[in-house]
């Protein structure tokens, strides 16, 4: 089953900032939050597939930060094979 992703409200905001460190990114802080949403609604596997702002670093520290939180395994290999696939750089 597909879990899409709700919109993106002040809740989710709220949680994407508390958990983010100062330095990032609005992007990244919605991101985080959302990821974090999803994950209490029932997601075991997160899927994001472009964007910008930096995310080819961002995604290390998100993985970290999820683990922390959620103690959940992300799988970057598979991340980058997708975007292999996908075409993107």
């Amino acid at each position: 089953e597909v879990l899409e992703p709700k919109k993106i409200t002040s809740k989710t905001i709220e949680i994407g900032s508390s958990n983010s460190p100062e330095f990032v990114c609005t992007p990244f802080k919605f991101t985080l939050g959302t990821y974090i949403e999803n994950l209490d609604r029932g997601a075991n596997i997160l899927f994001q597939a472009g964007g910008g702002c930096r995310y080819g670093y961002y995604s290390e520290l998100q993985e970290k930060i999820l683990k922390d939180l959620k103690n959940i395994l992300v799988d970057l290999e598979m991340l980058k094979w997708m975007k292999l696939i996908l075409g993107m750089k």
